[in-house]
């Protein structure tokens, strides 16, 4: 049995979700649209509902060019896709945090990484320390770097923090502290990450499992370290 084993959780449960608000009647109708068409998965022909909003009509402008970025990502145009989320962003006068997640993926994708965790700093920054889900992007990228202890820490943090990141932060919390040699503090946080989803959760089933190994293994280790070698010949 090897802690090599450990299944990290790489991807979130999180889409990228399509803001409706909107002072313009039109406007609004426009991105409803949109958001329909997405949900069908035509991003074509949503992006053309979304082009309909204009600069006239204020918040919503920078919603319906978040929604274009979302459409060229999801079209695999992803070095569109950073222009439309930068320029949201922009339009919001950084104050956007769900368009700088969005700009933290597409920069990840890229493997523009240290881009990628500005990014998601920023989101953070912008959500006042709410947006979780870029702290758990974070950890990620820490821990695909080798460094685990930092990557533990922002799982952790990423945890703390309601929303769909919680079972996968604390699935990635506990493969950190495996690695660390932290066994029983891993098995906690793997059996908490099954719990969190009512049982539904293979990778962090499988982490549990492995370490409640990796555990009697340890044990029987020592048990046998423990154990006494005769030095009597009990004959004579």
């Amino acid at each position: 049995m090897s802690i090599r084993h450990l299944i990290l959780v790489t991807g979130l449960l999180v889409v990228l979700t399509l803001p409706v608000k909107a002072q313009d009647s039109g406007a609004l109708q426009a991105i409803r649209s949109g958001n329909g068409l997405v949900a069908q998965g035509r991003y074509e022909l949503a992006i053309k509902q979304f082009e309909n909003v204009t600069a006239r009509d204020g918040d919503a402008y920078a919603q319906a060019t978040y929604n274009i970025g979302v459409c060229y990502f999801e079209l695999y145009l992803t070095d569109k896709a950073l222009g439309f989320f930068e320029r949201a962003i922009e339009l919001n006068r950084g104050n956007y945090p769900r368009a700088s997640y969005a700009l933290g993926v597409a920069l990840e994708e890229q493997n523009r990484l240290s881009e990628a965790v500005e990014a998601y700093k920023q989101a953070m920054r912008s959500s006042h320390g709410e947006f979780a889900a870029a702290t758990f992007r974070r950890g990620v990228i820490a821990a695909k770097d080798g460094q685990i202890e930092k990557a533990a820490d922002l799982f952790r943090d990423a945890s703390k923090h309601p929303g769909p990141q919680v079972p996968n932060s604390l699935n990635n919390l506990g493969v950190m502290l495996a690695r660390m040699g932290k066994l029983d503090e891993a098995e906690k946080q793997f059996a908490n990450a099954l719990r969190q989803t009512g049982g539904a959760f293979g990778q962090a089933e499988h982490n549990l499992q492995l370490c409640r190994s990796l555990l009697v293994s340890a044990a029987n280790r020592t048990l046998f370290a423990d154990l006494k070698l005769a030095s009597i010949d009990p004959t004579r």
